[in-house]
């Protein structure tokens, strides 16, 4: 057995190297961030070091699977299909299906997440040559305007099939009718999340919100105790598990708002200021924000999940963000169980279908959706009616 070292900026990175060179199967002893001001500036990198049983060094670079588009078409043409081609969600699934125990088991997940980095390229050549569907004009102009606005190209198409075959004269269709006919398609995938109007019985409830760094979790905090949908009925506190303390904007909502903001650094703390706040309603931690592609980042979250045991685990995502990231981290923060997602920053993007791609292979509830950073005013409830307005330009 040989040992080697690898270095690069990441996990995964490192990992993808010494698979490039040795093969599928090494064993991942450690990995180890460090900084090397000389070499490297003030760039974190990751070492990892690798077993390499005798002889591997033959066996051929390794290379991701290909893997299909992630979604079929709706009533998809018979075609011969090989033994090499795998649907994206069989994929996502795959990941999903396993819950991190152990720090082993996190290092073998960020792996696959390194493969599925290079495989998932692949999403953006998702038509085929056959070119748009042949239907009557109105039906192929819905179709481009639904594509145009980031919807998926096979759920643009099964919508569209769908659709056609509910009318028995679809030449003399409206483009109203079709948008109709849409609103309800898109109810099949978007599904509002349910706050209780009801007094809080197992006080308090406590609601941990997930994301990446910059998504608005922060914001989001906010929003959720100010909007009168959602828990302004309710007596809420804030808790700040941010290193450098609770924002500016975060203490001057509390004083205007009434809502107890206070800051815990680390799990250690956290219990102890959730169990201040036992006469609370509804507790809503703000977890910090890091990469979730960040060497042992998913560990880290699994404790605040373990300490906080959280009513409800609300991730946060982005709609800025590339579609090919978004499906990335949300592999990631699925291992985590969370019960309701929260689109933010709708105003950042020319593509907001992208999101039902998403909510298609969650199947989560939506909590809201949000513009801007005005707590009062830039948010709505996760109804269908949103989502149809920003894909048809109806503000």
């Amino acid at each position: 057995m040989q040992v080697k070292t690898f270095i690069d900026e990441s996990l995964p990175k490192a990992l993808y190297k010494a698979k490039q060179e040795h093969g599928n199967d090494i064993i991942l002893l450690e990995s180890q961030e460090f900084k090397d001001p000389g070499k490297f500036g003030d760039k974190v990198m990751v070492k990892i070091t690798v077993s390499i049983q005798d002889g591997n060094d033959k066996v051929k670079s390794w290379q991701p699977p290909q893997v299909k588009r992630y979604e079929e078409q709706t009533e998809p043409k018979k075609r011969a299909q090989s033994k090499e081609e795998k649907k994206f969600d069989e994929v996502i699934q795959g990941i999903l299906a396993k819950k991190p125990k152990e720090l082993d088991q996190e290092k073998k997940i960020l792996d696959e997440l390194a493969s599925l980095r290079k495989e998932i390229a692949n999403l953006s050549v998702k038509t085929e040559a056959a070119g748009e569907p042949d239907f009557p004009n109105v039906f192929n102009d819905m179709y481009r305007q639904l594509k145009e606005k980031g919807i998926a190209d096979d759920i643009a198409k099964a919508w569209i099939r769908r659709i056609y075959h509910l009318y028995e004269n679809p030449d003399k269709v409206s483009s109203r009718d079709i948008r109709k006919s849409i609103k309800t398609e898109m109810r099949r995938i978007v599904k509002p999340y349910t706050f209780s109007k009801n007094g809080v019985h197992n006080r308090p409830k406590v609601v941990l919100l997930l994301g990446a760094t910059g998504v608005g979790k922060t914001t989001t905090a906010m929003k959720l105790a100010a909007h009168p949908d959602m828990y302004a009925q309710k007596d809420v506190a804030i808790i700040s598990t941010d290193p450098y303390g609770p924002s500016e904007a975060l203490k001057s909502f509390g004083k205007i708002s009434g809502v107890q903001v206070a800051e815990a650094r680390g799990t250690d703390e956290i219990a102890k200021t959730i169990e201040k706040f036992q006469d609370k309603d509804v507790v809503i931690v703000d977890t910090p924000g890091r990469s979730p592609f960040e060497s042992n980042h998913l560990k880290i979250l699994e404790e605040y999940v373990k300490v906080v045991k959280p009513s409800e685990i609300f991730l946060v995502l982005s709609m800025s963000t590339d579609l090919d990231d978004l499906f990335l981290s949300c592999a990631m923060y699925m291992l985590l169980k969370p019960t309701g997602v929260a689109f933010t920053k709708f105003d950042e993007t020319t593509k907001p279908g992208k999101l039902f791609s998403i909510l298609d292979e969650l199947k989560l509830p939506v909590v809201y959706f949000s513009e801007g950073k005005r707590v009062f005013i830039d948010i709505a409830p996760g109804r269908v009616d949103y989502i149809e307005n920003k894909i048809f330009d109806q503000n």
